[in-house]
C-alpha cells in the first residue's frame, strides 16, 4: 500500500470518511478537502491484491448488494454532498468514475446536475441502473 496525493487535484490535505479492515488490509477511504473527491488513500496496489490471491471484485465488493451495505453508501453520499453543496448549480454537468451504486450521481442529478456515472462493476452497475437512476435519467455506462 501507498500513500498518494489526491489523483484530481494533487493536494494531500484530507478528512478520514471511513476506515476498515478487510482481507487482512486497512481500508481508508478520505474525502479530499481541496476539491471533494472521494478516494482510498494509502492506495491498494495490485501486488498487495494479488499476494492476497484477490481478484479487484473480491477485494472490493465481494458481498451481494443488500440494506446495510446501502445504508453505508448513503452514508458517504451525504458526506459528499455536504462538502459539495457550495459548488453545485443545475448548469454543471458531471462524471462519476466508480459510480458504485450509484446514489451520488442521483443526487447531483436532483439537484440539477447532469450527470454521468461509470461502474466496472456490472453487479452494482445493473442495481444503480433499475433501482436508482432508472427514473432519474442519469447515464451509467459499464466500463469494458
Amino acid at each position: 500500500m501507498r500513500p498518494i496525493n489526491c489523483p484530481l487535484c494533487e493536494q494531500d490535505q484530507t478528512r478520514q470518511v471511513e476506515q476498515k479492515a478487510r482481507h487482512g488490509l486497512t481500508v481508508t477511504t478520505v474525502l479530499c478537502q481541496g476539491c471533494g473527491l472521494v478516494y482510498h488513500n494509502p492506495v491498494i496496489e495490485d501486488q498487495d491484491r494479488l499476494a492476497l490471491g484477490l481478484s479487484p471484485r473480491q477485494l472490493h465488493t465481494n458481498e451481494p448488494i443488500n440494506p446495510r451495505h446501502q445504508r453505508r453508501v448513503q452514508r458517504r453520499t451525504a458526506y459528499q454532498f455536504d462538502f459539495l453543496h457550495p459548488w453545485v448549480r443545475p448548469d454543471q454537468q458531471g462524471l462519476e468514475v466508480g459510480a458504485g451504486l450509484g446514489l451520488l450521481s442521483s443526487t447531483l442529478q436532483q439537484h440539477g446536475v447532469q450527470m454521468l456515472g461509470v461502474e466496472p462493476d456490472p453487479q452494482q452497475a445493473a442495481y444503480a441502473c433499475q433501482q436508482v437512476l432508472a427514473s432519474s435519467r442519469v447515464g451509467l455506462k459499464k466500463s469494458s
